[in-house]
C-alpha cells in the first residue's frame, strides 16, 4: 500500500503541565499523524508555548472535574478519518507507530486496543493491559465517564466491533511515585462519588470505586466494594471480566491486611473462576512460605514464573508478582542448600529479566559453591556491567 492510501489520522490529547513530557511523546508518533489537536485543562507551566511547537489546533477547555468532557472537546475538533488519543506521560517507539499507521487501511466500523505497559519510578514494568485507544472519527463515538473514561460503551452502542491488537505497544509513564498515586486516588474517588448514584449498579465501575479504597489502603472499603463488584458481575452481566478479577482483588487486599485465612480462602475462589491467575498463586505461595511449609510454597512460586503474561481489559502487575517469584524461589533454595536448583532458578531469572546484575552476582557465587571458579569470576564481571535494580528479597510479598 502506498503512502497516498493511508487514510488520516488525527491526534487528540488532554494536557495539564506537560511541558517536560511532549518532546518525548511526541518524538515519534507526530510523523505519522495527520494533525494534533491539545486541550489543555488549566496548565501553569510552558505547556501551551510547547503544544505550539505542534500544532496550531490549541483549545483551552477549564477543568469541570470530567475526563471525558475534556477528551470530547478534542475530538469535537478533529478532521481526520481515524483518532488516536494518547496522554503527555505515554511513549510510542517508531516501529509502533507505522504499526498504528497500517491500521487505517481498515473498513471505519471498529475500535482497535492496545497494549498499554505501566512502568513505575524504577524503569520495571508493573502493569499490562489493553486499552481502545484508535477508532473513527464519527460524531456519535464519545467519551462516557468522569474518569477512567471509556470509549468502549460508544463503540458498543453503534455495534462497532473492538479488536485487539497484540503486537502495538504503549508504554505510559505517569504512575511512577506513590505519593502521586495516592493523590490521584484521592482525586478518582471523589470523581467516582459524583456518578456512583447513577452507575454505582455497574460492575466496572464499582470495581474501580474499590481500587481507589485499595490504593488509599482502607482494604476493608475495598473488599466490600469488591464483593459487590463480585455480585453484580454475576448477576448475568456481560462484564464477565470483572466476576473473574474480582476475587483476586479480594484475596490481595486481604494479604496486604495481613488477614491470611481469608486471603487464602479468596485466592481459591480466584483461580476458580479463572486458573491461569498468577497472582492468586503467588499469595498461596507466600501464605505457604510463612507457614514453614517450603515445598508448596515452591510449586506455587514455580507456576507463578511459568505462567504466560496475557494483558487483559484489566491492569493485572504480573510482571512485577514473576520477578518476586523468583526471589522467593531463590531464598527457598538458599534455605534448604538446594544450590542446583538455585543455579537453575538464577539462570531463568536472568533469562527473564537480563539487566539485573545482582542476579548475576549471585550466580557467580552457586558457581563458587559448586567450584566453578572460572564461571564464578566471569559472571562477577558481567554484574559489574549489568548492574541494575532489583526485586528486594526478604519475606514473601504479593
Amino acid at each position: 500500500m502506498n503512502k497516498d492510501s493511508y487514510k488520516t489520522i488525527s491526534l487528540c490529547m488532554i494536557v495539564r503541565n506537560e511541558a517536560c513530557n511532549l518532546d518525548a511523546c511526541l518524538e515519534n508518533i507526530r510523523k505519522v499523524v495527520n494533525e494534533i489537536i491539545f486541550v489543555d485543562t488549566g496548565s501553569t507551566d510552558q505547556t501551551l508555548l510547547k503544544c505550539r511547537q505542534y500544532s496550531n489546533k490549541i483549545y483551552q477547555s477549564p477543568w469541570e472535574d470530567d475526563f471525558s468532557k475534556a477528551r470530547n472537546v478534542s475530538l469535537d475538533q478533529a478532521t481526520g478519518d481515524w483518532i488516536l488519543w494518547i496522554d503527555g506521560d505515554d511513549r510510542l517507539d517508531a516501529e509502533e507507530c507505522l504499526k498504528i499507521r497500517e491500521l487505517t487501511k481498515y473498513p471505519l466500523d471498529r475500535g482497535f486496543a492496545f497494549n498499554i505497559i505501566d512502568k513505575n519510578k524504577m524503569g520495571q514494568v508493573s502493569d499490562v493491559f489493553q486499552q481502545t485507544r484508535f477508532f473513527p472519527n464519527h460524531p456519535r463515538l464519545r467519551f462516557r465517564r468522569r474518569v477512567h473514561e471509556q470509549i468502549s460503551l460508544s463503540l458498543d452502542e453503534l455495534h462497532f466491533k473492538t479488536i485487539f491488537v497484540n503486537n502495538i505497544y504503549i508504554t505510559h509513564t505517569g504512575y511512577r511515585d506513590k505519593g502521586v498515586d495516592k493523590l490521584k486516588a484521592v482525586r478518582n474517588k471523589r470523581l467516582m462519588e459524583m456518578e456512583m448514584d447513577e452507575w454505582g449498579h455497574e460492575p466496572t465501575v464499582r470495581y474501580m470505586y474499590a481500587g481507589c479504597f485499595e490504593s488509599l489502603e482502607d482494604y476493608p472499603r475495598a473488599i466490600q466494594e469488591y464483593r459487590t463488584a463480585f455480585q453484580l458481575a454475576g448477576q448475568g452481566n456481560l462484564q464477565s471480566h470483572v466476576r473473574r478479577f474480582a476475587p483476586l482483588k479480594i484475596a490481595e487486599c486481604y494479604w496486604k491486611a495481613k488477614n491470611y485465612i481469608e486471603a487464602e480462602e479468596w485466592a481459591g475462589k480466584a483461580l476458580s473462576e479463572n486458573s491461569e491467575q498468577a497472582i492468586a498463586y503467588a499469595i498461596r505461595g507466600g501464605i505457604d512460605y510463612l507457614k514453614g511449609d517450603l515445598n508448596r510454597a515452591e510449586k506455587n512460586f514455580l507456576k507463578v514464573i511459568a505462567m504466560e503474561i496475557k494483558p487483559g481489559l484489566i491492569p493485572q502487575n504480573t510482571y512485577l508478582v514473576k520477578k518476586k517469584a523468583f526471589v522467593h524461589l531463590q531464598n527457598i533454595y538458599r534455605q534448604s542448600g538446594q544450590w542446583e536448583k538455585l543455579l537453575l532458578i538464577l539462570e531463568r531469572h536472568l533469562d527473564f529479566d537480563p539487566q539485573s546484575g545482582e542476579r548475576y552476582a549471585s550466580l557467580g557465587d552457586v558457581w563458587r559453591k559448586l567450584g566453578r571458579t572460572a564461571e564464578s569470576e566471569r559472571l562477577s564481571r558481567k554484574a559489574g556491567k549489568n548492574a541494575g535494580v532489583l526485586v528486594e528479597s526478604g519475606s514473601p510479598s504479593v
